[in-house]
């Protein structure tokens, strides 16, 4: 057991969910590996979304790739239970969490970007509507304010188009856009490719979503060096591939 109470409170509450659901004894063992990994990661500081970010990618760090997309779903829902927001989890219980791990949705989405040769390419070729092309546009826009280096422009503009394109057919819910991101990071080779796509999706669901404050969400942090990497790392995604 985790020795901080909190921590421990939490995984209990946790694992007796999952049994009360019905959830099947294999997927509540992986569940709970996965939840003591991601608690061994945790300190004994307040916890908030940030520090819970890094210690998420940390767990994730030591987790095989075909098993991400599980972990990530473990995280999400600990959270609520680790900061004790109960209207987070009853809200998370009636959307189908504490359950056994997600398939259909997943393996749909899974199965819709296992049948692009590349998602970031298809988005160089595909046509887009006036509405969207807008919002590309604002995105852009919102990037060209902060004076961002050529590199991390050409990098985000390519992976949000590539964000665009697998959103096309979608209502983009947080639910039904977090399966479409946990189904892309299984097909990124490298960490700080996955690390870096993360931090682009996040920032721009705010903008798929017409959010106001949408630009103010825009995170910088190692840039430029941290696109320099990630394009070193991955020639599809590289601006003159």
């Amino acid at each position: 057991m985790p020795s901080n109470k909190a921590h421990s409170d939490a995984l209990v509450a946790y694992i007796s969910l999952l049994e009360k659901n019905g959830s099947k004894r294999a997927d509540l063992s992986l569940k709970d590996h996965f939840a003591r990994l991601l608690i061994s990661q945790l300190t004994n500081e307040p916890l908030s979304n940030s520090t819970y970010r890094i210690a998420v990618d940390a767990m994730l760090g030591s987790v095989p790739v075909e098993l991400k997309v599980r972990a990530v779903q473990v995280a999400r829902e600990m959270f609520p239970l680790l900061v004790s927001d109960v209207k987070a989890v009853v809200a998370m219980m009636k959307s189908g969490g504490y359950r056994d791990f997600l398939r259909s949705a997943a393996s749909d989405t899974n199965m819709g970007i296992k049948g692009v040769k590349s998602p970031v390419k298809a988005a160089q070729s595909h046509v887009f509507s006036s509405q969207q092309i807008a919002l590309q546009h604002t995105y852009e826009g919102a990037l060209f304010e902060l004076e961002v280096d050529d590199d991390v422009m050409a990098l985000r503009v390519k992976l949000s188009k590539m964000l665009l394109y697998l959103t096309r057919d979608k209502d983009v819910n947080p639910a039904q856009y977090r399966v479409i991101i946990d189904a892309v990071l299984p097909t990124i080779d490298t960490e700080a490719s996955r690390l870096y796509f993360v931090t682009v999706a996040r920032e721009f669901y705010h903008f798929l979503t017409a959010d106001q404050d949408a630009p103010n969400q825009i995170t910088l942090t190692g840039e430029p060096h941290a696109a320099r990497v990630v394009l070193k790392a991955n020639d599809e995604w590289n601006a003159d591939g």
